[in-house]
């Protein structure tokens, strides 16, 4: 009989481990299961480290950016989403997201001017099925203002629906995250985190699977345009309203702000 069988008095929700004592006999190991003991095989196969996913899909390892000196690299990621409805539980249709390294106090630290990418459309029927809802009025919206755009992301995510689906998208997402440069720390930028990060959190929710952010890393890039009036360069979005290259128009104003606002504080400390 198994250990598991036989361990009497198991709490809700922990699981039961096979260990050994010191003289090589077996022993169970009472622990508590994550909480995201409920995903299938398949969703816990496709996480892990980023050395861990590298090793499995034959990738190479990222850079590491961190440091134990004065200046710290951060890694700024911005995500943006496009949906049918601007409320908890809308479809999303379209994810996209940019990400960069920075540090903290110099201005020519920015390693380069590489900007890591991201993007796929989500099958909207299969979002759909699982109770998500797309609003007649953002759907009318959508159809006045930008129909050939709708167009082609209803296109992209009908294309494939396996691969288009919202657990192999977020499951995608969470693994770009994880191949990204390790650095000190991790910034995930929104137009509005209330909206992007709040409206995936709905399908991660439902999807048992766990976000790659947690609430200390959300950051605002509309508090930010109302704060600092400078903040817009002038970079021009050809493409608007799919989610990579909205994300890569705000990742790119959000760098050169970065550095304008750093290079300003060293020059100003040099000065005193």
């Amino acid at each position: 009989m198994s250990w598991s069988r036989s361990w009497p008095c198991i709490p809700a929700g922990w699981q039961v481990q096979a260990g050994r004592n010191r003289d090589g006999t077996r022993r169970p190991v009472c622990a508590q299961a994550p909480a995201w003991h409920s995903k299938s095989h398949r969703e816990r196969e496709r996480t892990g480290t980023g050395k861990e996913l590298a090793k499995r899909y034959g990738r190479k390892t990222t850079e590491d950016y961190r440091t134990t000196e004065g200046n710290h690299a951060n890694l700024h990621i911005v995500l943006d989403i496009e949906t049918l409805g601007n409320f908890y539980g809308a479809a999303i249709i379209d994810v996209g997201a940019a990400a960069f390294v920075c540090h903290d106090d110099k201005a020519d630290k920015f390693p380069d001017d590489r900007l890591w990418t991201f993007s796929r459309a989500v099958n909207l029927e299969q979002s759909q099925r699982l109770g998500f809802e797309a609003a007649e009025f953002n759907t009318r919206w959508w159809q006045c203002h930008f129909p050939d755009t709708l167009a082609a992301i209803l296109e992209e995510g009908n294309r494939d629906a396996k691969y288009s689906s919202p657990a192999s998208v977020l499951n995608a997402f969470n693994a770009w995250v994880k191949q990204l440069p390790r650095c000190s720390r991790k910034f995930f930028w929104g137009n509005g985190p209330e909206y992007d990060m709040v409206l995936m959190s709905a399908y991660y929710r439902l999807l048992h699977i766990q976000p790659p952010w947690n609430f200390m890393e959300l950051a605002s890039m509309r508090s930010l345009k109302a704060l600092c009036h400078d903040f817009a360069p002038g970079f021009v979005n050809e493409t608007p309203h799919r989610g990579m290259t909205d994300a890569v128009h705000e990742a790119k104003s959000l760098r050169e702000f970065l550095r304008t606002r750093i290079a300003g504080t060293a020059a100003g400390t040099a000065k005193d």
